[in-house]
């Protein structure tokens, strides 16, 4: 397995900068984490301190992946939210939100999950209207190199009936065709688009760009790399100019008319890679972690099979509800099993309604270094650097 480690630095509505530490990558000793090693790379993600507070730099081995592009109000750059043809928002433009991190821990360790999360509105200001749109857009930093991202759309129907993307809706002097709701993504100097198939993409500069696939990955000029993989294969991927391409996701389909948007949301999987790295392995790892494979726990005498939360697709993870943790007594054992095979890399989150939250829990037959342990004040979150297959059984007992 490639090793990756994590930066993520945020200065946003909060008082201070949320600063989180470097970590070691995942095959514990193959390398420090600092990219100092070829296909052993670290990341890094800074979140803006303005508007929407989306991401404002990736880097992966020191090398900064994300393309400033923005020539039109139009143009994908960074990373970002659109409602095209009547606004863009990221870290550079758009409404002010709220920036929170999620995960509030009790000590900071290089390997922990770090968790934050982005609301905003924005109204049409320049159509006849009055409907508002509201995101809430989550981000989920994992320390094998995967980072999650979840957006959820809402918006009311106003008073103006059906809305055509005419030029009133425009932000500037394009004429629109379709109204695009969509989450992008922006990579510079992007020498390759690979599929899974081995072949490649090659987008070009029209407004909605090319169809993509659920899953391709983005390859640079020094050879860091970038999958991405989505529930659907509403995707288009667009040459922005001469060193921009954007990756992008429609949260609905593009359509004529725009008359509210029920509660929609996505979840968007990426993979980093460093320059020892290859697409082809990129690719194959990131489709392992999709679908819903079931996890089965025992926590005394309950027991309950259930899947990954929609929010961080964590186990027990952040629901749509805003409920976090599966519900345990502190001092239960936990025995985890599934149905299906999950793939290395997983997580799990308890939380504990009564008995207290225990320091550490024996990891059994399992190895200490497979499992890490991160702790907020009332729950655990387990990040398994194993897989688990049908048949076998973890034990996890409190200490």
């Amino acid at each position: 397995m490639i090793a990756r480690g994590l930066v993520v630095a945020a200065c946003g509505a909060i008082a201070a900068c949320v600063s989180i530490p470097a970590f070691r990558g995942t095959d514990g000793g193959s390398g420090s984490g600092d990219g100092g090693t070829p296909g052993i790379p670290t990341y890094s993600i800074h979140f803006g301190s303005g508007h929407g507070h989306y991401p404002d730099d990736l880097q992966i081995d020191g090398i900064p992946m994300l393309a400033s592009s923005a020539s039109s109000c139009h143009d994908e750059t960074l990373v970002g939210f659109q409602n095209y043809p009547a606004f863009r928002e990221d870290a550079s433009s758009g409404s002010d939100g709220s920036f929170v991190e999620d995960l509030p821990l009790v000590s900071v360790d290089p390997l922990d999950i770090r968790q934050v999360t982005m609301r905003w509105s924005q109204a049409h200001v320049t159509c006849a209207g009055d409907r508002e749109m509201t995101v809430r857009s989550t981000f989920t930093m994992f320390p094998d190199g995967v980072i999650s991202r979840f957006d959820q759309v809402e918006q009311g129907s106003g008073t103006a009936g059906p809305l055509a993307p005419s030029t009133l809706c425009s932000c500037d002097n394009d004429t629109p065709d379709l109204w695009r709701v969509f989450s992008s993504t922006t990579l510079v100097d992007v020498t390759k688009v690979e599929l899974p198939n081995g072949n490649g993409l090659i987008p070009d500069g029209t407004r909605g760009g090319v169809a993509g696939e659920a899953i391709m990955c983005a390859r640079n000029l020094t050879g860091q790399q970038l999958a991405f993989a989505w529930p659907n294969d509403l995707t288009r991927v667009r040459k922005v100019d001469a060193r921009a391409t954007a990756f992008m996701l429609d949260l609905v389909p593009p359509a004529a008319t725009q008359e509210g948007i029920a509660s929609t949301f996505r979840r968007t999987l990426m993979l980093v890679g460093g320059a020892g790295s290859n697409c082809h392995d990129l690719n194959t790892q990131i489709a392992s972690l999709g679908g819903d494979p079931q996890l089965t726990m025992m926590a005394g005498v309950s027991g309950t099979t259930f899947g990954r939360a929609d929010v961080d697709g964590i186990y027990g993870g952040a629901q749509l509800d805003g409920s976090v943790g599966f519900p345990i007594v502190g001092g239960a054992t936990i025995l985890l099993s599934t149905p299906d095979t999950i793939a290395p890399g997983w997580s799990l989150r308890v939380h504990y309604v009564s008995g207290g939250r225990p320091d550490h829990y024996d990891t059994g037959t399992l190895a200490a270094a497979d499992v890490h342990q991160q702790l907020t004040a009332t729950d655990t979150i387990f990040w398994f650097r194993v897989g688990l297959a049908a048949g076998t059984q973890i034990t996890l007992t409190p200490q």
